[in-house]
């Protein structure tokens, strides 16, 4: 039986890992939950741009792991020309990025939320419990069961796509640009490059 948190966090990407870290290190009890299993192939998001690891470096990440590469700066590619750009130099962030496989990089930033408090479920989804006003509790569905626990507070970081936060009623503005993302990975005599390529 899962006992119902004060905050339920729908999500265990690095936006909902993160959440539930900060949320458990602000003292509330905090429920992380996540529908795959990690490590978990996820497409998009192993470059982390200097602002990252500006947030990254607060709450205590490990920059010093296998798989992890640190970059200078972005190479560029468009209509034919190539630009080599620098990270800037900033009074609060670092001069630096960094590569790292997305799938390693939910686990450890999950770890860091358990590590502050945070209780974590793996292989559970989370659905909405409509009812009187905005929401009446969640419905975790794991290995053939159900519980509803019915949390103060429910924050929906369940990526790009938000099921959870569609089944609540919200929605992608059209009018605005939606990216894709793609990758793969493969071995590359490139693989020490001072640039994240884009």
């Amino acid at each position: 039986m899962v006992a119902t948190p004060e905050a339920l966090v729908v999500g265990g990407g690095p936006g909902g890992a993160a959440a539930a870290y900060w949320l458990a290190r602000a003292g509330h009890e905090v429920l992380l939950v996540e529908k795959r299993s990690y490590p978990r192939p996820k497409t998009c998001g192993d470059g982390l741009t200097p602002r990252a690891v500006y947030e990254l470096q607060a709450m205590g990440f490990d920059f010093a792991v296998p798989g992890l590469h640190r970059c200078r700066g972005l190479r560029s590619h468009a209509g034919g020309i190539v630009l080599e750009l620098d990270w800037p130099d900033h009074p609060v962030y670092p001069d630096w990025g960094a590569v790292m496989r997305r799938a390693d990089l939910d686990h450890r930033i999950a770890v860091l939320a358990v590590g502050q408090g945070a209780r974590l479920l793996e292989g559970t989804e989370a659905r909405p419990v409509m009812g009187e006003g905005p929401i009446a509790g969640v419905a975790l569905h794991r290995g053939g069961e159900v519980e509803v626990v019915r949390p103060r507070l429910v924050v929906a970081a369940d990526g790009a796509l938000s099921r959870f936060g569609r089944a609540l009623g919200a929605q992608r503005d059209r009018r605005l640009p939606f990216g894709v993302g793609a990758r793969a990975y493969h071995p590359s005599p490139r693989s020490a490059d001072p640039f994240m390529v884009s």
